[in-house]
């Protein structure tokens, strides 16, 4: 417990390095890890992330409901299902990798700077395997399936469908925005290393004409 008090604490930006010193895309890539990384795990962004579990929880529920009530694609119900499976096992896994390395002293904070390992390689590669084969059953059903005779084949229940129309729009909507976001992270990081360079160029000229001058 007296570990687990001291998660919030150190959390300030210079554990998420300075962005000056960022030199590429590499490196923003890192940087934008570090400071996700410090801020997720930390006592409040894992409270918050308990929280999200609800999201997984819910499409379980809804896909056990409805397992057998989509003739379109049988597969959308369990998709939900898995999915919600995989973000509750990963979530479960890593908490519980962290606390085992606070308690034990292996970090001295949840705000230090989380190093991927096999297990989030090996979960994150099945989450989105599983998210493009979800993507595929939706785009295939997309525009034929119905909702109000279930006794046809191209009904399935609204809910799920619903479900994961939203989910996966979403995703969709969240990584578009954070390609964006990179990119234009990117554009202004060239845009201030080819201003340093020009700097550094013009600095480099001075400096003869200045000591033939003295």
């Amino acid at each position: 417990l007296s570990a687990l008090g001291t998660m919030t604490q150190n959390t300030r930006t210079s554990r998420w390095g300075d962005l000056s010193e960022v030199d590429g895309p590499r490196g923003l890539l890192k940087h934008a890890h570090n400071a996700f990384s410090s801020v997720w795990h930390t006592a409040y962004g894992m409270a918050l992330a308990a929280l999200l579990n609800v999201i997984p929880l819910s499409m379980i529920l809804v896909g056990f409901l409805n397992v057998d009530q989509c003739a379109v694609e049988p597969y959308l119900p369990w998709w939900l299902i898995w999915m919600g499976a995989l973000l509750l096992v990963k979530y479960v896994i890593d908490t519980t990798l962290r606390i085992y390395k606070i308690c034990c002293g292996k970090e001295a904070t949840l705000s230090d700077t989380h190093q991927l390992g096999p297990l989030d390689w090996l979960f994150s590669g099945l989450v989105a395997i599983w998210f493009l084969l979800g993507s595929y059953w939706l785009y295939r059903t997309f525009g034929r399936a119905q909702f109000s005779m279930s006794e046809y084949s191209d009904y399935c229940d609204m809910l799920t469908y619903s479900s994961v129309f939203v989910i996966i729009v979403f995703i969709y909507i969240v990584l578009f925005l954070l390609s964006c976001c990179f990119f234009v992270c990117c554009g202004i990081l060239c845009w201030k290393l080819k201003m340093d360079r020009d700097q550094y160029r013009l600095a480099d000229v001075a400096a003869p004409t200045a000591t033939s001058s003295a």
